[in-house]
Protein backbone atom coordinates (compact mmCIF):
# COMPACT_ATOMS: atom_id res chain seq x y z
CA UNK A 1 0.00 0.00 0.00
CA UNK A 2 1.36 3.42 -0.91
CA UNK A 3 2.20 5.85 1.53
CA UNK A 4 -0.70 8.37 -0.33
CA UNK A 5 -3.55 5.76 0.09
CA UNK A 6 -2.24 5.64 3.84
CA UNK A 7 -2.23 8.88 4.51
CA UNK A 8 -5.23 9.61 2.86
CA UNK A 9 -6.70 7.12 5.68
CA UNK A 10 -5.75 8.34 8.37
CA UNK A 11 -6.85 11.88 7.63
CA UNK A 12 -10.56 9.89 6.70
CA UNK A 13 -10.77 8.43 9.92
CA UNK A 14 -9.23 11.40 12.04
CA UNK A 15 -11.71 13.87 10.55
CA UNK A 16 -14.29 10.50 11.13
CA UNK A 17 -13.51 10.53 14.49
CA UNK A 18 -13.80 14.34 14.94
CA UNK A 19 -17.22 14.46 13.71
CA UNK A 20 -18.67 10.90 15.24
CA UNK A 21 -17.22 11.42 18.70
CA UNK A 22 -19.33 14.86 20.22
CA UNK A 23 -22.75 12.89 19.06
CA UNK A 24 -21.44 9.83 21.16
CA UNK A 25 -21.30 11.60 24.07
CA UNK A 26 -23.64 14.35 23.58
CA UNK A 27 -26.89 14.73 25.90
CA UNK A 28 -28.93 15.08 23.11
CA UNK A 29 -30.58 11.88 21.56
CA UNK A 30 -28.82 10.56 18.47
CA UNK A 31 -30.34 12.14 15.62
CA UNK A 32 -29.58 11.40 11.64
CA UNK A 33 -30.61 15.02 10.49
CA UNK A 34 -28.59 16.22 13.68
CA UNK A 35 -25.28 14.28 12.54
CA UNK A 36 -26.00 15.50 8.90
CA UNK A 37 -25.99 19.15 10.68
CA UNK A 38 -22.53 18.41 11.77
CA UNK A 39 -21.20 16.84 9.29
CA UNK A 40 -22.02 19.86 6.71
CA UNK A 41 -20.93 22.11 9.55
CA UNK A 42 -17.26 20.18 8.68
CA UNK A 43 -17.50 20.93 4.91
CA UNK A 44 -15.79 24.21 5.21
CA UNK A 45 -13.67 24.03 7.54
CA UNK A 46 -11.82 20.83 6.09
CA UNK A 47 -11.90 22.55 2.61
CA UNK A 48 -9.81 25.61 4.09
CA UNK A 49 -7.42 23.40 6.45
CA UNK A 50 -6.12 21.54 3.26
CA UNK A 51 -5.98 24.36 0.62
CA UNK A 52 -3.98 26.51 3.30
CA UNK A 53 -1.62 23.05 4.40
CA UNK A 54 -1.44 22.10 1.16
CA UNK A 55 -1.59 25.30 -0.97
CA UNK A 56 -1.00 28.39 1.11
CA UNK A 57 1.56 27.75 2.93
CA UNK A 58 4.19 25.73 1.56
CA UNK A 59 4.16 28.06 -1.29
CA UNK A 60 3.69 31.47 0.58
CA UNK A 61 4.72 31.61 3.64
CA UNK A 62 7.47 28.58 3.72
CA UNK A 63 9.13 30.65 0.90
CA UNK A 64 8.57 34.19 2.98
CA UNK A 65 5.98 35.91 0.68
CA UNK A 66 4.22 37.06 4.07
CA UNK A 67 2.15 39.82 1.64
CA UNK A 68 0.79 37.13 -0.96
CA UNK A 69 0.25 34.89 2.31
CA UNK A 70 -1.91 37.35 4.14
CA UNK A 71 -3.76 38.17 0.67
CA UNK A 72 -4.41 34.08 0.48
CA UNK A 73 -5.66 33.95 3.85
CA UNK A 74 -8.28 37.01 3.43
CA UNK A 75 -9.07 34.63 0.17
CA UNK A 76 -9.46 31.37 2.24
CA UNK A 77 -11.63 33.61 4.72
CA UNK A 78 -14.33 34.46 1.98
CA UNK A 79 -13.79 30.79 0.54
CA UNK A 80 -14.83 29.39 3.85
CA UNK A 81 -17.78 32.09 4.53
CA UNK A 82 -18.92 31.20 0.33
CA UNK A 83 -19.20 27.78 1.28
CA UNK A 84 -21.51 27.98 4.51
CA UNK A 85 -23.17 30.67 2.14
CA UNK A 86 -23.78 27.53 -0.14
CA UNK A 87 -25.10 25.68 1.90
CA UNK A 88 -27.90 27.59 4.06
CA UNK A 89 -30.44 26.05 2.28
CA UNK A 90 -29.55 22.56 3.55
CA UNK A 91 -28.18 23.81 6.95
CA UNK A 92 -32.11 25.44 6.92
CA UNK A 93 -33.83 22.88 6.58
CA UNK A 94 -32.35 20.41 8.77
CA UNK A 95 -32.60 22.90 11.78
CA UNK A 96 -35.99 22.52 11.08
CA UNK A 97 -35.94 19.09 11.17
CA UNK A 98 -33.90 19.21 14.19
CA UNK A 99 -36.17 21.36 16.39
CA UNK A 100 -38.69 19.07 15.14
CA UNK A 101 -37.31 15.97 16.79
CA UNK A 102 -35.94 17.87 19.73
CA UNK A 103 -37.34 21.15 20.58
CA UNK A 104 -35.60 21.81 23.44
CA UNK A 105 -32.32 21.65 21.37
CA UNK A 106 -30.78 25.24 20.83
CA UNK A 107 -29.30 26.08 17.75
CA UNK A 108 -26.83 29.45 16.79
CA UNK A 109 -28.39 32.12 15.70
CA UNK A 110 -27.63 35.73 14.26
CA UNK A 111 -24.43 37.29 15.59
CA UNK A 112 -23.62 34.08 17.74
CA UNK A 113 -23.71 32.14 14.59
CA UNK A 114 -21.18 33.86 12.84
CA UNK A 115 -19.03 35.02 15.46
CA UNK A 116 -19.00 31.04 16.08
CA UNK A 117 -17.88 30.32 12.66
CA UNK A 118 -15.44 33.18 12.87
CA UNK A 119 -13.65 31.34 15.85
CA UNK A 120 -13.40 28.04 13.77
CA UNK A 121 -12.19 29.31 11.12
CA UNK A 122 -9.50 31.09 12.78
CA UNK A 123 -8.81 27.34 14.96
CA UNK A 124 -9.07 26.05 11.50
CA UNK A 125 -6.05 28.11 10.50
CA UNK A 126 -4.03 27.63 13.14
CA UNK A 127 -4.50 23.67 13.04
CA UNK A 128 -3.74 23.92 9.56
CA UNK A 129 -0.55 25.63 9.92
CA UNK A 130 0.51 23.31 12.77
CA UNK A 131 -0.18 20.37 10.48
CA UNK A 132 1.37 21.73 7.39
CA UNK A 133 4.50 22.93 9.27
CA UNK A 134 5.32 19.54 10.79
CA UNK A 135 4.53 17.90 6.75
CA UNK A 136 7.00 20.63 5.29
CA UNK A 137 9.97 20.00 8.01
CA UNK A 138 9.24 16.33 7.63
CA UNK A 139 10.11 16.48 4.22
CA UNK A 140 12.73 18.88 4.72
CA UNK A 141 14.33 16.51 6.59
CA UNK A 142 13.91 13.30 4.17
CA UNK A 143 15.36 15.47 1.43
CA UNK A 144 18.01 16.23 3.20
CA UNK A 145 18.69 12.31 4.30
CA UNK A 146 18.02 11.84 0.50
CA UNK A 147 20.78 14.18 -0.54
CA UNK A 148 23.51 13.13 2.80
CA UNK A 149 22.78 9.55 0.78
CA UNK A 150 23.76 10.58 -2.99
CA UNK A 151 26.67 12.28 -1.57
CA UNK A 152 28.18 9.37 0.29
CA UNK A 153 27.03 7.12 -2.31
CA UNK A 154 28.87 9.58 -4.68
CA UNK A 155 32.00 9.93 -2.46
CA UNK A 156 32.39 5.90 -2.92
CA UNK A 157 31.94 5.95 -6.56
CA UNK A 158 34.86 8.37 -6.61
CA UNK A 159 36.81 6.26 -3.63
CA UNK A 160 35.89 3.06 -6.12
CA UNK A 161 37.12 4.90 -9.00
CA UNK A 162 40.92 6.00 -7.63
CA UNK A 163 41.14 2.23 -5.83
CA UNK A 164 40.73 0.58 -9.38
CA UNK A 165 43.92 2.85 -10.82
CA UNK A 166 45.56 2.17 -7.59
CA UNK A 167 45.41 -1.60 -7.55
CA UNK A 168 46.26 -1.37 -11.97
CA UNK A 169 49.57 0.66 -10.90
CA UNK A 170 50.89 -2.22 -8.32
CA UNK A 171 49.49 -5.50 -10.55
CA UNK A 172 50.91 -3.69 -14.10
CA UNK A 173 54.44 -2.98 -11.60
CA UNK A 174 54.31 -7.23 -10.87
CA UNK A 175 53.88 -8.25 -14.71
CA UNK A 176 56.54 -5.64 -15.49
CA UNK A 177 59.43 -7.02 -13.38
CA UNK A 178 58.29 -11.32 -14.78
CA UNK A 179 58.58 -9.39 -17.97
CA UNK A 180 62.07 -7.80 -17.80
CA UNK A 181 63.59 -11.41 -16.36
CA UNK A 182 61.65 -13.00 -19.23
CA UNK A 183 59.90 -15.47 -16.54
CA UNK A 184 57.92 -18.49 -17.88
CA UNK A 185 55.58 -17.63 -14.86
CA UNK A 186 54.60 -14.85 -17.00
CA UNK A 187 51.49 -16.70 -18.90
CA UNK A 188 50.40 -18.18 -15.16
CA UNK A 189 50.75 -14.75 -14.06
CA UNK A 190 49.09 -13.23 -17.08
CA UNK A 191 45.97 -15.53 -16.09
CA UNK A 192 45.69 -14.62 -12.46
CA UNK A 193 45.97 -10.92 -13.39
CA UNK A 194 42.86 -11.52 -15.60
CA UNK A 195 41.25 -12.96 -12.33
CA UNK A 196 42.14 -10.17 -10.42
CA UNK A 197 40.76 -7.71 -13.18
CA UNK A 198 37.77 -9.33 -13.40
CA UNK A 199 36.90 -9.21 -9.81
CA UNK A 200 37.81 -5.59 -9.49
CA UNK A 201 35.65 -4.37 -13.04
CA UNK A 202 32.70 -6.71 -12.45
CA UNK A 203 32.32 -7.57 -9.05
CA UNK A 204 33.41 -4.96 -6.95
CA UNK A 205 30.59 -2.64 -8.74
CA UNK A 206 28.29 -4.41 -6.29
CA UNK A 207 27.54 -2.31 -2.63
CA UNK A 208 28.23 -5.99 -1.29
CA UNK A 209 29.77 -9.23 -1.94
CA UNK A 210 30.49 -12.93 -0.81
CA UNK A 211 33.36 -12.84 1.49
CA UNK A 212 34.87 -15.83 -0.19
CA UNK A 213 34.99 -13.47 -3.30
CA UNK A 214 37.10 -10.98 -1.60
CA UNK A 215 39.23 -13.87 0.15
CA UNK A 216 40.35 -15.57 -3.80
CA UNK A 217 40.90 -12.32 -4.43
CA UNK A 218 43.57 -12.04 -1.93
CA UNK A 219 45.24 -15.23 -3.09
CA UNK A 220 44.90 -14.56 -6.69
CA UNK A 221 46.84 -11.59 -5.75
CA UNK A 222 49.37 -12.89 -3.55
CA UNK A 223 49.82 -15.16 -5.48
CA UNK A 224 50.88 -12.85 -8.19
CA UNK A 225 52.94 -10.90 -5.73
CA UNK A 226 55.15 -14.14 -4.92
CA UNK A 227 56.45 -14.54 -8.54
CA UNK A 228 58.42 -11.48 -8.15
CA UNK A 229 59.72 -12.38 -4.40
CA UNK A 230 62.81 -13.39 -3.44
CA UNK A 231 62.93 -16.92 -2.11
CA UNK A 232 64.02 -15.95 1.76
CA UNK A 233 60.45 -13.92 1.41
CA UNK A 234 57.90 -15.29 3.86
CA UNK A 235 53.89 -14.27 3.47
CA UNK A 236 51.59 -16.45 5.81
CA UNK A 237 48.16 -16.85 5.08
CA UNK A 238 45.95 -17.84 7.33
CA UNK A 239 41.84 -17.89 6.71
CA UNK A 240 39.60 -19.67 9.38
CA UNK A 241 35.78 -19.70 8.89
CA UNK A 242 33.95 -21.41 11.53
CA UNK A 243 30.38 -20.52 9.83
CA UNK A 244 28.42 -22.14 6.85
CA UNK A 245 26.27 -19.07 6.52
CA UNK A 246 26.61 -16.87 3.56
CA UNK A 247 28.84 -13.37 4.89
CA UNK A 248 28.47 -10.90 2.85
CA UNK A 249 31.31 -7.64 2.92
CA UNK A 250 32.00 -4.03 1.00
CA UNK A 251 34.39 -5.31 -2.04
CA UNK A 252 37.76 -4.14 -2.20
CA UNK A 253 38.11 -2.97 1.66
CA UNK A 254 40.90 -5.81 2.55
CA UNK A 255 43.11 -5.21 -0.55
CA UNK A 256 44.50 -2.14 0.17
CA UNK A 257 45.94 -2.92 3.46
CA UNK A 258 47.50 -6.17 1.70
CA UNK A 259 49.00 -3.73 -1.57
CA UNK A 260 50.23 -1.93 1.12
CA UNK A 261 52.20 -4.44 2.74
CA UNK A 262 54.02 -5.74 -0.31
CA UNK A 263 54.54 -2.57 -1.63
CA UNK A 264 56.01 -0.80 1.50
CA UNK A 265 56.98 -4.11 3.05
CA UNK A 266 59.96 -5.22 0.79
CA UNK A 267 64.01 -5.07 1.01
CA UNK A 268 65.84 -3.78 -1.64
CA UNK A 269 66.17 -7.54 -2.90
CA UNK A 270 62.30 -7.74 -3.19
CA UNK A 271 62.71 -9.35 0.33
CA UNK A 272 59.16 -9.01 2.18
CA UNK A 273 57.95 -10.75 5.69
CA UNK A 274 54.40 -10.90 6.04
CA UNK A 275 51.32 -12.33 8.04
CA UNK A 276 47.67 -12.18 6.80
CA UNK A 277 44.76 -13.80 8.94
CA UNK A 278 41.27 -13.36 8.18
CA UNK A 279 38.58 -14.98 10.33
CA UNK A 280 34.51 -15.21 9.26
CA UNK A 281 31.65 -15.75 11.96
CA UNK A 282 28.18 -15.02 11.60
CA UNK A 283 28.34 -12.06 13.46
CA UNK A 284 31.82 -10.57 12.63
CA UNK A 285 34.85 -10.77 9.53
CA UNK A 286 38.56 -9.98 11.53
CA UNK A 287 41.36 -9.57 9.34
CA UNK A 288 45.09 -8.58 10.11
CA UNK A 289 47.98 -7.73 8.53
CA UNK A 290 51.98 -7.43 9.45
CA UNK A 291 54.59 -6.62 7.72
CA UNK A 292 57.94 -6.02 8.37
CA UNK A 293 59.76 -2.60 7.56
CA UNK A 294 62.86 -2.29 5.72
CA UNK A 295 64.51 1.34 5.36
CA UNK A 296 66.19 1.46 1.71
CA UNK A 297 69.04 4.38 2.46
CA UNK A 298 67.94 7.52 -0.11
CA UNK A 299 64.30 5.73 -0.89
CA UNK A 300 61.60 8.22 -1.60
CA UNK A 301 57.68 7.58 -0.64
CA UNK A 302 56.10 7.78 -4.28
CA UNK A 303 53.67 10.58 -4.81
CA UNK A 304 50.23 7.69 -4.67
CA UNK A 305 51.66 6.44 -1.42
CA UNK A 306 48.98 5.94 1.20
CA UNK A 307 46.30 6.43 -1.56
CA UNK A 308 44.69 3.47 -0.80
CA UNK A 309 44.76 2.75 2.99
CA UNK A 310 42.76 6.63 3.31
CA UNK A 311 40.40 5.45 0.68
CA UNK A 312 39.71 2.51 2.29
CA UNK A 313 39.39 3.96 5.57
CA UNK A 314 36.70 6.83 4.40
CA UNK A 315 34.63 4.12 2.77
CA UNK A 316 34.81 1.75 5.80
CA UNK A 317 33.37 4.74 7.65
CA UNK A 318 30.79 5.66 4.79
CA UNK A 319 29.74 1.99 4.60
CA UNK A 320 29.64 0.67 8.25
CA UNK A 321 30.30 3.39 10.73
CA UNK A 322 30.33 2.31 14.22
CA UNK A 323 29.69 -1.28 13.25
CA UNK A 324 33.63 -1.50 12.37
CA UNK A 325 36.38 -1.11 14.12
CA UNK A 326 40.32 0.08 12.46
CA UNK A 327 43.54 -0.16 14.37
CA UNK A 328 47.08 0.58 12.29
CA UNK A 329 49.95 0.70 14.62
CA UNK A 330 53.90 1.49 13.09
CA UNK A 331 57.19 0.91 15.13
CA UNK A 332 60.63 0.94 13.24
CA UNK A 333 60.49 -2.43 12.00
CA UNK A 334 56.49 -3.91 12.03
CA UNK A 335 53.59 -2.16 10.80
CA UNK A 336 50.24 -3.33 11.78
CA UNK A 337 46.61 -3.74 10.66
CA UNK A 338 43.91 -5.11 12.69
CA UNK A 339 40.13 -4.63 11.11
CA UNK A 340 36.80 -6.07 12.44
CA UNK A 341 33.46 -5.83 10.65
CA UNK A 342 30.27 -6.55 12.03
CA UNK A 343 27.88 -8.48 9.64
Amino acid sequence: MSKGVVDTIKHSLSWFVLIIVPHVFSANPFSVNLLAFHTLLYVAPITIFYLHSEIVLPYFFIKRRYLYYFSSVFILCGVFFFIFFMLTPVLAKLTELICAENPSIVMLQGKAKIITRCVIFFITLAASGMYGYSVQNAKREQLLKEMERQQAESNLQLLKSQLSPHFLFNAMNSLYSLALKKSDNLPNAILTFSNLLRYNTYDSAEDFVDVEKEIEYLHNYVSLQKLRMSPESVVDFVENRTTQETVKIAPMVLIPFVENAFKHGRNADGKVNISIHISVTASEISFSVQNEIYKIEGATKDAAHGIGIQNVKTRLQIIYGSGHSLHISETDSLYSVDLRIKV
